[in-house]
């Protein structure tokens, strides 16, 4: 599917947005990404897995950032703010 074309701008699109002012607020992010799954898998369902796989890495990767490492279950930050370090 492109985004020119009359089944994304017609069909598409309208049901997309529809169903995210729909949907509650807690839940729009999760639908987003459905949304987008679909309009990407929907020339070549292989793109799906390639945006599964690219999702979880940026996933783990912002949880590293944050401070929650995905794989055990500390919460401790791993990176600390500027100046916090006593020595």
């Amino acid at each position: 599917m492109v985004f020119s074309s009359y089944l994304f701008l017609f069909y598409f699109l309208p049901v997309a947005l529809l169903v995210y002012y729909l949907t509650p607020r807690p839940g729009k992010h999760f639908l987003l990404t459905i949304v987008s799954y679909v309009f990407y898998g929907w020339s070549n369902p292989a793109f799906v897995v390639l945006l599964l796989f690219s999702t979880l890495v940026d996933y783990c990767c912002g949880l590293v950032i944050a401070g929650i490492p995905p794989w055990s279950g500390k919460s401790e930050p791993l990176l600390e703010p500027a100046g916090s370090r006593s020595t």
